[in-house]
């Protein structure tokens, strides 16, 4: 899903469902990508009811949507979720999206939409159970210098059920898995 004034742009259930010729996630519900200071309308990134920003500058307020800032402790060292403090900061942007009033659909971004993004992007995924090898493939589909070891190591890490134990991980997965 090419998007002329975002980088990186992608509906993250459909980009799964798509890697594992399953249906997996709801579409139309999480998207992904870089900053949106040259999108004309919210049309332009499938009109989210939230927006999570996760890089330092501030985002454009737009009616009707609730706006998520949340900056990462340090954008270089995001991957390492050993680190307390990133821990912290995955779970507390979780429980931001789902303290919203509508948090879906919900776009997620930073300055590029794959380093801050994909991490908690995986982490979401990683809560909905999905296969770690099919995140690395989703993470990997951004443009740019990405990190492959990296997220790899953080997959692991993230599969440590404790960092979201104050996250509402059922409404998670009922907003998100896979339709019955």
């Amino acid at each position: 899903m090419m998007n002329p004034y975002v980088a990186n742009f992608r509906d993250v259930g459909s980009t799964i469902n798509a890697l594992s010729g399953d249906e997996m996630m709801r579409e139309g519900m999480l998207f992904r990508g870089g900053k949106i200071e040259d999108i004309h309308s919210l049309v332009d990134i499938s009109s989210p009811k939230s927006i999570v920003n996760l890089r330092k500058g501030k985002d454009p307020v737009y009616p009707d949507v609730t706006s998520i800032h949340s900056p990462a402790p340090d954008s270089v060292e995001v991957y390492d979720i050993a680190q307390g403090r990133n821990k912290k900061w995955i779970a507390e942007t979780l429980s931001m999206i789902l303290s919203a009033k509508e948090p879906f659909p919900c776009y997620i971004h930073c300055a590029a939409g794959k380093d801050r993004t994909g991490v908690i992007v995986a982490a979401i995924l990683s809560i909905l159970e999905i296969d770690q090898e099919l995140i690395r493939e989703e993470y990997l589909l951004s443009t740019g210098l990405l990190q492959p070891q990296l997220i790899s190591q953080t997959l692991e890490d993230l599969s440590d059920k404790r960092i979201y134990r104050k996250v509402d991980t059922q409404r998670l997965r009922s907003a998100l898995g896979k339709a019955l």
